[in-house]
């Protein structure tokens, strides 16, 4: 499964992911099996990605990639998108699994349909730059027509300045 671009993860104490592993196949109802961790030429921080298999519902098994922790817009885009998926259309993998919780803690994790074809990193020709604007501009045309959460409320910034310079000035908090 490792290649030239994922690096097998050398030991369960060294990453987040295999430390994990256990409770990801709980929180996937052992649905998830074969899991395979790795780095990839391209990550950086502390982000874990795996090769697995998943077990749909209809009992068929899917290639799959792994990714923890995930961040909130990334999960948020991916669910987003991914309901529109219906047409092999939009340019974003299906979401078999995911969740923001992980064994007690805030992390959001997905588990997604592995796209075919090799990482960019292999090698960007042509052919690949044509692919990606390509995919770019579909997933910019899915994103527009998805709904989006209505915009934060309006901050009243002068009724906040003026707080903080009773602050300021009292050299103590003053309530709200």
């Amino acid at each position: 499964m490792a290649d030239d671009h994922h690096k097998p993860v050398p030991s369960m104490g060294s990453s987040l992911g295999p430390a994990l592993e256990p409770v990801l196949l709980s929180a996937t109802a052992g649905r998830l099996t074969d899991v395979q961790w790795f780095r990839s030429d391209w990550q950086r921080g502390g982000g874990c990605t795996a090769f697995a298999r998943y077990r749909d519902d209809a009992g068929a098994e899917h290639d799959a990639v792994v990714k923890l922790p995930v961040g909130f817009n990334e999960y948020r885009w991916t669910l987003r998108l991914a309901a529109q998926n219906t047409t092999d259309t939009c340019p974003v993998p299906r979401v078999y699994a995911s969740g923001l919780e992980l064994g007690g803690y805030d992390l959001a994790w997905l588990v997604l349909e592995r796209l075919p074809g090799r990482p960019l990193a292999a090698g960007l020709d042509r052919q690949a730059l044509d692919d990606l604007l390509h995919a770019a501009a579909l997933w910019q045309q899915h994103a527009m027509a998805t709904p989006v959460d209505a915009p934060p409320p309006a901050v009243d910034y002068e009724r906040l300045l003026a707080r903080a310079r009773e602050v300021v000035k009292r050299g103590v908090a003053v309530p709200a």
